[in-house]
């Protein structure tokens, strides 16, 4: 049972020429697109130097303010580079509202059908369902009314989502970044509510730490976990902290699951912690080999 290895990268956000102005000291300079995408092909490739299997991108990447034309060039780049975005998070932006009175399920359906045949088109096998703020439940609304927007919603996806072979991962937040689905079994009850081969969970390493998780849960998740993420303590590279690898990796053993790990963390250092990290990765998981 071997599980495939990536790394959350994104193309950050970049302005027009004609957009980019002078910066006073201490703001944060304005990039072109193709500064940002000569950037994103310089971690992509480093990232294919040193053992990845993957990359993780944003759906924002390929479905945000992007022009036909610049994601005709990004396709270039990823397929030049020679690692697959198997893997998509950031699904729903926060201005796309999912729960709550302002659902407008025409612009969901819209933005669904253009973001996920893009992320196929790009070679993306699971979209992850965070997405705290577009999943938010307002105050005074039903929580019933909420969860059943979410499995009307989920179910929309779906059915988008088999028309390109993709699998929907929920992702539990912690209670800082959403108020609903904040821990594993949470996520797996959702998707046995839903009951469908395209919805299925995510075990992010992180999120549980901050919700005091136990190992024991993934064992709910047995034949539904489709993705998981790692980071280590604060947040940042596995490796750097004293988050329990080993544990964690064997639980996942002992259930059987041989897919994919993305690191999702704050990186300081691009390319001297991402090697850092893939090196711990790979030792802790074969140590945990029956």
């Amino acid at each position: 049972m071997a599980v495939r290895f990536g790394c959350c990268v994104n193309l950050g956000p970049y302005a027009s020429r004609a957009q980019r102005e002078p910066k006073e000291a201490g703001q944060a300079p304005e990039f072109s697109f193709e500064e940002q995408l000569d950037r994103l092909r310089r971690r992509i490739l480093h990232l294919k130097r040193v053992g990845y299997d993957f990359v993780e991108f944003s759906v924002g990447t390929v479905a945000g303010p992007i022009s036909d034309d610049e994601y005709q060039k990004l396709k270039e780049v990823v397929h030049e580079a020679g690692l697959v975005p198997e893997a998509f998070n950031g699904f729903i932006p926060p201005s796309i509202r999912l729960v709550g009175p302002e659902v407008n399920e025409e612009s969901i359906r819209e933005y669904l059908e253009r973001a996920i045949r893009r992320v196929g088109e790009m070679g993306g096998e699971r979209i992850v369902f965070g997405s705290g703020g577009a999943r938010r439940v307002p105050e005074d609304f039903s929580r019933e009314r909420a969860e059943e927007q979410l499995v009307h919603f989920l179910n929309m996806a779906g059915d988008i989502a088999a028309t390109h072979g993709i699998v929907l991962a929920i992702e539990p937040l912690n209670r800082r970044e959403s108020n609903i689905i904040n821990g594993v079994l949470e996520a797996v009850e959702l998707a046995i509510r839903v009951n469908r081969p395209e919805v299925k969970v995510l075990a992010d390493f992180y999120h549980m730490e901050e919700e005091k998780e136990r190992f024991s849960v993934l064992e709910a998740a047995k034949g539904l976990l489709a993705h998981v993420h790692v980071a280590d303590t604060g947040r940042l590279y596995p490796g750097s902290g004293s988050y329990d690898y080993k544990g964690f990796f064997s639980k996942l053993r002992s259930i059987g699951y041989g897919e994919r790990v993305s690191i999702e963390c704050r990186l300081v250092d691009f390319e001297g912690e991402t090697e850092k990290a893939i090196d711990f990765l790979r030792e802790v998981w074969d140590s945990t080999a029956p």
